[in-house]
C-alpha cells in the first residue's frame, strides 16, 4: 500500500506568486522607506524640543574678562586725570647775585603765570597748552627776564615756570641818570631804584658824549658792551684792575683808568676783532716800562693796530 506524504500545515496553500508593482509608477516601496528616520519614533510625530540658551558660557566669559575691564577703566581714568594742569604753577628762579637785583618778589611772576594758565581752557591741559605763548607773554610784561621757559611734569599737574633775568653788565651815568646796562647794551633799569647794586660788584661807565639813556631802550651798542667786557677780562688775568671806564667825547673811544696808576688807556672801539690785540698791546707796554722804571703820566694809546703811544 502507497502511503502518501504528509501535508505540511504551515505552508501557504495558495502558492501564486504576488503580483509585481506596477513598472509605470516609478516607486519603490521598501520597509525602510516607510521607516521614520527618527529612531525614537514609535509610531506617533517626533516634536522638535527647543535648544536650551547657553548663558552659563557667556557669564563665564564675562567674569574672567571682568578684572580686564576694571584694569582698562583705571588706567583710562588715570590718564584723563595726568593731562590736567593746575592753574597754580611753580616759579624757579634761575640767577646769580647780579641777575636778581632786577627780579621782583618771586609771588609776582607766579601771579603773572596763573592768570595765563587759568585765561583759556587750552592752557589747563597738557596736549594743548601753548607754552611758548606763556613764556613769550611772560617776556614782554617782565622786560627784565631774558629767558623763560615752561615745563609740563609727566606725573603730576603743576606746571614749572623757570626765570632767568638778565645779568648787569655795566652801570652807566649819564645825564642825570644811573642806568643799568644788560649784555645787549640795553638800559633794564634806573640804579637809583636797586639799592642792593652795590653788592653785584658791576663796572661803570661814565659818558661824556652826551646820550640820553631811557630805560627799555638799547644805549649802547651790543658789540661795544662785548668788546669792554674782553679788555676787563684781559686786564684781569694779568693783574690790572680798572677804576673807571669813560666814554669821551672823540667818536669810538673808550678810556680805562688803572687802579693805581696815573694814567688811562684809550682804546678803540670801533674795531670790534682787535680787542685781544689791543689788550694785548697795552699789557706789553705797561710791562716793559715798569720794567725800565718809567710810568706814563697821562695815558697810553693802543687805538692804531700794531702800534702804541704814551705821554
Amino acid at each position: 500500500m502507497k502511503l502518501l506524504p504528509k501535508r505540511r500545515t504551515n505552508e501557504p496553500t495558495d502558492r501564486r506568486r504576488p503580483s509585481l508593482p506596477d513598472q509605470g509608477q516609478g516607486r519603490v516601496f521598501s520597509y525602510y522607506a516607510n521607516r521614520s528616520v527618527n529612531n525614537t519614533n514609535v509610531g506617533r510625530s517626533a516634536q522638535q524640543e527647543p535648544v536650551p540658551v547657553r548663558r552659563s558660557n557667556s557669564r563665564r566669559m564675562f567674569v574672567k574678562r571682568m578684572p580686564l575691564v576694571v584694569s582698562g577703566v583705571i588706567v583710562l581714568v588715570i590718564v584723563i586725570s595726568q593731562l590736567g594742569l593746575s592753574t597754580s604753577p611753580r616759579v624757579i628762579v634761575l640767577a646769580g647775585d647780579g641777575g636778581r637785583i632786577f627780579l621782583h618778589n618771586t609771588t609776582i611772576y607766579q601771579q603773572a603765570a596763573a592768570r595765563l594758565f587759568a585765561k583759556s581752557l587750552g592752557n589747563r591741559n597738557k596736549l594743548t597748552v601753548n607754552a611758548a605763548g606763556i613764556s613769550s607773554s611772560l617776556k614782554s610784561q617782565f622786560p627784565e627776564l631774558s629767558d623763560v621757559s615752561v615745563t609740563l611734569p609727566v606725573f603730576g599737574s603743576q606746571p614749572i615756570v623757570y626765570i632767568q633775568p638778565f645779568e648787569p653788565s655795566f652801570l652807566l651815568t649819564a645825564g642825570d641818570g644811573r642806568f643799568v646796562l644788560d649784555s645787549t647794551g640795553r638800559a633794564l633799569a634806573n640804579a637809583d631804584n636797586l639799592p642792593q647794586l652795590s653788592a653785584a660788584h658791576v663796572p661803570s661807565i661814565t659818558d661824556e658824549s652826551g646820550l640820553q639813556p631811557r630805560v627799555g631802550s638799547a644805549v649802547l651798542p651790543s658789540n661795544n658792551i662785548t668788546f669792554m667786557q674782553t679788555i676787563l677780562a684781559q686786564l684781569h688775568a694779568k693783574g690790572f684792575s680798572v677804576r673807571q671806564i669813560v666814554l669821551p667825547t672823540a667818536a669810538s673811544e673808550v678810556d680805562m683808568y688803572i687802579s693805581g696808576e696815573p694814567y688811562f688807556v684809550k682804546f678803540n672801539l670801533q674795531d670790534q676783532n682787535g680787542a685781544l690785540q689791543q689788550a694785548g698791546a697795552f699789557i706789553a707796554v705797561a710791562q716793559d716800562l715798569a720794567s725800565e722804571g718809567q710810568t706814563p703820566t697821562h695815558y697810553i694809546d693802543v687805538r692804531i693796530d700794531g702800534r702804541a703811544y704814551y705821554k
